[in-house]
Order: structure tokens, then C-alpha cells, then sequence
């Protein structure tokens, strides 16, 4: 009898050596009302309970939430601390989620999880808090000032509140009683700007809202008017004109006397009577010699209205080489709500030849007068 007997070697079992991610916490809670400032940090210690070498990643979704850190390197036994950060700016009442995911794929325990809370309360102190972030109001010169604007005021903390409003320029008011406003009440203000005898341009001023108690004292809300430019009071268009002109020819220059008549049509689109009571001529060359004020029979131009006038000039002692084309300003004077503004008109004599004689006109660049704003009289 034979007996067969066999043996093997026990090989045993090895395992591969991992990390592992280890946190002092799982769920950080931020509380804090409307308006507290930004919370301090909160610090979570993140370490290695593995064998190995970690290589965590830290990620998150929200805008609010923060990380002092987004990946760490540790060795067995190590750790290391990160701040985690909420920014509740902007944030109205509520619970917000959101979660930090510590990840590393050799890890024996990845991902891990933080759950981060923030919620925001409604304030214990008064909350001021408005309509409109700003007011704007537009006004054209001479026009009348722009309607007035409403602005609410609410309380949308808690307790009372007790503001009072201030403001600097002179050019805004507004109405508002001693304010008691409970949480959840509001009030209207009317506010009211003045833009009479105001020059184009812009101005600004702020409406301050204050109560030592509020949240968020001082509150500013910005006001914005602009006063613009009215379009062309008067718009000439040429109906018919004629000059002549005396030359004497003196070393290759022709020294004139030139006298022109221009028959125009003026209109008026000004929502208010415009008085004409005058005009004055210059040629381009010279358009900061201005001679003196013509005569002229003053008349009135109602809203939207016409009317037919002749402007005549004599311009003295001016030279040029022929042939020539002299192009000539008439400024035209006006006054409205007793003001005196005025209107620049283009107008070109067609060409001539030196010596007494009359030449057809023309206006450039078409049938119409170009012309330029119009601007206040300065004196």
C-alpha cells in the first residue's frame, strides 16, 4: 500500500496600505439676523487616519460659503486645519445648504462630506430699507420743473423705527413727517426737485436716512437731475435774399463794403412764448467780433407759430481774393421768461466779382440753415 502525501507553502495575505480622511466635524451651523455683520470664521481640522499619503480635494457650490484651502497633502497621522467662510450680503431671510466634498479616489473612505447651514433671521433692530435704490429726474431748459417722485419707506427689521431725512442743495425738497414705523410698515414721501434757473448740465445730491437704533443707519439714496438742452428754439429756412458788394482792389486784395438783405421764415418750437427783439451779423473768420445789434421790429412767437422777417447787415472793411464765397453768422437774440438766449445761422453769398453788383444766394449745406445749440446770452 502506498500512501501519497502532498504539501504546500502558505503564501499569507497582504494588503494594499490607504489612506483615510478624517474631519473633527461633519455639519457647521451659521446663525445670524438681517443686517449682522459677517460671521468669524469656523476652523474644521482635517487629518489622515491611513497608512498612506493623502491627496484630498476640497470643493463646494455656493457664492456664499468660502474655503481657506482647496486641497491639502498629508502624511499618516497628520493634519491640518481650514476656515470655512459665509458671506450673507445681499441674502434675504431663509435657510441656505450647501455642502463641502472632500475627495481623494485612493482614500478608503472618499468622499466625505461637511454640511454647511447658514440661516438668516429676520432683525431684532429696525431695518430701513426703500423703494428706489436712487432717483433721477430729467428736466429741459426752460421747461417746467419735472413732476415730483414717490419714495417708500419701509421698516423691514424689527422694533420701531424713527428716521429722519437731510439733504444739502437747494434744488430738493421732499415733505416727510416724523417717521414711527412698526416692522412691516412703510410711508410715502413726495420728493420734489426744482429746476428753474438751473444751467444744462447734471447735479446730484443724496437724501440721508437716519436712526441710531437701525441696522443699516446711515441709508443714502442718491438723486440724480439732469437738466438738458432745449432743441432749436428758432430754425430760420431762407426764403429769398440779395446783397451788393463795393470793391477797391488794393495790392492783390479787394477791400468791400457788403450789404445783405435775407428774407427768412422763423419757426418756434418752444412750449413758451419766444420774444425776437434783435440780431447780429459776423463772418466765420471772426465769429468772436460781433458787431453791433441790428434794428430790428421786436416780435412774438407763439408755441409752435411762424413768422416772416428780414434781416439786414452791412459788414465793413473785409478782404478777400476772388473768386470767393463768404460765409457769414447771423445771430439772432431772443428772450424767454425774460432770459435772452440766441440762435447762430449759417448763411453763404454765392460767388462774386469784386465790384457793385447783385448775386443770387445760396445756403449751405442745403436748403435749410445749419445751426449750432443755442446757449444763454452772457454779459
Amino acid at each position: 500500500m502506498f500512501i501519497l502525501v502532498t504539501c504546500s507553502k502558505d503564501k499569507g495575505t497582504t494588503s494594499e496600505l490607504k489612506p483615510s480622511i478624517g474631519l473633527s466635524t461633519s455639519e457647521i451651523h451659521f446663525s445670524l439676523a438681517e443686517f449682522d455683520p459677517q460671521p468669524a470664521p469656523r476652523m474644521v481640522v482635517v487629518s489622515n487616519a491611513g497608512q498612506a499619503a493623502l491627496n484630498c480635494g476640497l470643493s463646494k457650490k455656493c457664492d456664499w460659503l468660502g474655503l481657506s484651502l482647496s486641497a491639502t497633502q498629508l502624511n499618516p497621522a497628520e493634519a491640518e486645519t481650514i476656515f470655512v467662510t459665509v458671506h450673507p450680503a445681499g441674502k434675504l431671510l431663509g435657510v441656505y445648504v450647501d455642502s463641502i466634498v472632500l475627495t481623494d479616489a485612493k482614500a478608503a473612505n472618499s468622499p466625505q462630506y461637511i454640511a454647511v447651514v447658514l440661516e438668516i433671521t429676520r432683525a431684532l433692530k429696525p431695518v430701513i430699507a426703500v423703494s428706489s435704490e436712487q432717483l433721477s429726474f430729467y428736466s429741459v431748459r426752460m421747461e417746467p420743473s419735472p413732476a415730483p417722485q414717490t419714495l417708500k419707506l419701509y421698516n423691514t427689521g424689527g422694533d420701531t423705527l424713527r428716521c429722519t431725512a437731510s439733504k444739502k442743495a437747494d434744488w430738493l425738497s421732499f415733505d416727510m413727517p416724523s417717521t414711527n414705523l412698526r416692522s412691516g410698515d412703510s410711508l410715502s414721501v413726495l420728493v420734489s426737485v426744482n429746476s428753474s434757473g438751473k444751467a444744462v448740465g447734471i447735479y446730484r445730491d443724496t437724501i440721508l436716512l437716519e436712526d441710531n437704533a437701525a441696522a443699516n443707519s446711515p441709508y443714502k439714496v442718491p438723486v440724480l437731475l439732469t437738466v438738458e438742452a432745449q432743441s432749436t428754439l428758432i430754425i430760420m429756412d431762407s426764403l429769398s435774399s440779395s446783397w451788393t458788394y463795393d470793391g477797391v482792389l488794393y495790392e492783390n486784395y479787394y477791400f468791400y463794403t457788403l450789404t445783405s438783405n435775407w428774407r427768412m421764415r422763423c419757426y418756434s418750437n418752444c412750449s413758451k412764448s419766444v420774444e425776437v427783439f434783435a440780431y447780429v451779423a459776423s463772418d466765420t473768420f471772426n465769429t468772436g467780433l460781433l458787431g453791433q445789434d441790428e434794428s430790428l421790429t421786436p416780435f412774438t412767437l407763439s408755441p409752435g407759430s411762424s413768422r416772416d422777417a428780414t434781416f439786414a447787415f452791412p459788414v465793413y472793411v473785409a478782404y478777400y481774393p476772388p473768386p470767393f464765397e463768404i460765409p457769414w453768422l447771423i445771430w439772432v437774440k431772443y428772450r424767454v421768461d425774460g432770459v435772452e438766449y440766441f440762435t447762430k445761422a449759417l448763411v453763404v453769398p454765392g460767388p462774386s466779382t469784386p465790384k457793385r453788383a447783385t448775386a443770387p444766394g445760396k445756403i449751405q449745406p442745403s436748403s435749410r440753415f445749419s445751426h449750432e445749440p443755442q446757449g444763454e446770452i452772457i454779459r
